[in-house]
């Protein structure tokens, strides 16, 4: 066919992960631009995915018509809560459910860490939903671009261990560089018989990866408009951190001494402070 055909592209909110961004103080519109000068980003994975970025705007201009879908963290389904846990933040949430302690700024800082946690099925129905009903005039052959993350909000550290805390894991707040310390120290002493799940990432967590990571880039997200329209919504956090918590316990990624002696099913019905219907964990069970 000689027909040109539109091309759907997905990369990844890393592009904005640059000074570049960072230091406008404002929100990010989702065609902004991205910076000439590839220097400002840390890392070959942002850096390939700003390459890649780069070539499917320029051929925009060259007549094809794109659209690019940035999704940030993608975690498990909103159905049955199932991910992939070999990705960081499973890695982080377990590691700090090991050594008892997640990082914090200072003991009296109300700045937390926080991370864009969107589910895998919301993603995907967002995709596909703005693929075939919000295409713009492509006349003039202009590119396109959707933040595809959590319209909600973002999930801080405090939220994420205070839901672990429903399941029986018992975390608190330590300051960075005592975190870090624990965990190398952890890690050595672990490293034969039961490696950290962070061991392989250690080189991560440099003395600034903190306070660099609590400076993250507001994003505008233009789902938000739709998300009545797509099969798949995304839910609220506490939902989606019980529900996560109670996939990692009935797979085995996680053992809670508070529900070893019963089924995941009646502590839910007994603990009021959850907010995962039953329904849905039985479905989680069967999968």
């Amino acid at each position: 066919s000689k027909r040109v055909k539109h091309l759907n592209f997905v990369r990844t909110t890393s592009v904005y992960d640059s000074p570049y961004f960072k230091n406008l103080n404002q929100s990010i519109s989702e065609t902004n631009p991205l910076p000439v000068n590839i220097c400002d980003l840390s890392g070959g994975y942002p850096q390939s995915k700003y390459v890649a970025d780069k070539l499917v705007m320029l051929s925009s201009e060259y007549g094809l018509p794109v659209s690019i879908f940035r999704p940030g963290y993608i975690c498990g389904a909103s159905t049955n809560g199932i991910w992939n846990t070999d990705d960081f933040i499973c890695r982080f949430i377990k590691s700090c459910l090991r050594i008892g302690h997640y990082p914090t700024n200072s003991p009296n800082s109300t700045q937390l860490l926080s991370f864009d946690m969107s589910p895998v099925d919301y993603c995907a129905s967002s995709i596909i939903y703005l693929s075939f009903n919000n295409q713009p005039d492509f006349t003039n052959f202009k590119f396109n671009a959707f933040n595809v993350i959590n319209y909600n909000s973002r999930c801080h550290l405090n939220s994420i261990f205070n839901s672990s805390k429903k399941f029986g894991f018992n975390v608190s707040p330590l300051p960075y560089s005592q975190w870090q310390s624990l965990l190398l120290s952890f890690s050595e002493n672990n490293n034969q018989e039961a490696p950290i799940e962070l061991a392989p990432m250690l080189s991560l967590f440099s003395d600034s990866w903190y306070s660099d990571s609590l400076d993250f880039v507001d994003l505008q997200c233009s789902i938000n408009k739709y998300h009545h329209q797509l099969s798949t919504p995304c839910p609220n956090t506490d939902y989606l951190l019980d529900l996560y918590f109670s996939y990692f316990i009935l797979s085995g990624y996680m053992r809670s001494s508070k529900i070893a002696s019963l089924s995941i099913q009646q502590f839910l019905q007994d603990n009021k402070q959850t907010s995962i219907p039953t329904t849905i964990i039985a479905r989680t069970n069967r999968s």
